[in-house]
């Protein structure tokens, strides 16, 4: 299986995707725009869409775009509450530290 951690934000995503044993597999940013969907969906298409298992952050507006094109593109895609994540973040990090790259790791988790 692979998991995939996206945070979004109004110009951007950030994504990380780790296999089950949470090796990291890959990782990158890409705009917040069809280019930037297609350009994902074709890193994607490298693995078996039945070991994907995609999950990102609620945040207000901005994930609703590319959590439609992923659904239309057969993912399966969970949205996660961010009042959620942000507790996971205090036990999986000592500092607490919050930036995109490491919010994307912790929701492939």
């Amino acid at each position: 299986m692979y998991f995939v951690g996206i945070d979004v934000s109004k110009n951007s995503f950030h994504y990380y995707v780790q296999n089950s044993d949470r090796t990291k597999i890959d990782s990158g940013k890409f705009k917040q725009n069809m280019s930037g969907f297609t350009t994902f969906d074709k890193i994607l298409k490298k693995f078996n869409k039945r070991e994907i298992i995609i999950g990102m952050e609620s945040t207000s507006i901005y994930h609703q775009h590319l959590f439609s094109y992923l659904l239309k593109h057969d993912y399966d895609v969970h949205i996660i509450n961010p009042l959620l994540l942000k507790e996971f973040r205090k036990s999986e990090t000592l500092r607490h530290s919050k930036n995109d790259n490491i919010d994307s790791k912790l929701i492939s988790i």
